[in-house]
């Protein structure tokens, strides 16, 4: 025995409608379902104001799209002349926030400096695997990015002796390509994301390179 179905549950509105008029014509004059219950002709009235309430469905989603860009090309020129406007009083109030206040704008507020990451700590140096090297550890520093280490071959009370040596993301490094037998000093800073927030440079660290 065969099982009789719609094949209409995955259909879109169109298709749809599409569908059950066919279902209709095939019901129309069928020798052998002779009284459909309810009648052909009933069901085409359905039909027919189903499709009604669908145009009147699509009449307004298109009214309803057109009214939201109606709204928000409005909505537009209101903040283009609110633009203005602030543009003019900051002009005009040469940054007096009281006279900006008064129009019931807002200020504002000024830029806070971030905060200085702290010290390096506990740095030390001891020999490296291989002559000419020197590991470098020091205590980690949270909220830094990386470190930069310098080092000193004379005097390390002058600033200028001091040069760039490498950077670490971790909170130790090897220095290479050292000359044995020379005294070397080490210092580390943490590095911010704003070099204004750089950490001070640690206490320098010495070491007579193997």
């Amino acid at each position: 025995m065969s099982i009789a179905v719609l094949n209409i549950s995955k259909l879109n509105d169109a298709d749809f409608i599409k569908r059950a008029y066919e279902i209709k014509a095939g019901l129309t004059g069928n020798a052998s379902i002779t009284t459909p219950d309810p009648t052909v002709a009933a069901v085409g009235l359905l039909i027919s104001s189903a499709e009604t309430s669908m145009a009147a469905a699509k009449t307004a989603d298109e009214a309803a799209q057109k009214a939201t860009k109606d709204k928000d090309a409005a909505l537009a020129l209101v903040a283009e002349a609110l633009t203005k406007w602030c543009v003019q009083v900051q002009k005009e109030s040469g940054g007096n926030p009281t006279i900006i206040t008064s129009t019931n704008l807002g200020v504002k507020a000024a830029a806070t400096p971030g905060v200085l990451l702290d010290q390096v700590q506990n740095l030390s140096l001891s020999e490296g695997d291989n002559s000419g090297d020197l590991d470098a550890h020091w205590d980690p520093v949270a909220g830094r990015t990386n470190f930069e280490i310098q080092i000193c071959l004379t005097d390390p009370t002058v600033e200028a002796n001091w040069h760039l040596a490498t950077s670490s993301r971790k909170s130790s490094t090897t220095l290479t390509g050292l000359t044995s037998g020379t005294r070397v000093w080490v210092r580390v800073r943490a590095k911010a994301p704003k070099t204004e927030n750089d950490g001070a440079w640690s206490q320098p660290a010495m070491k007579i390179v193997p």
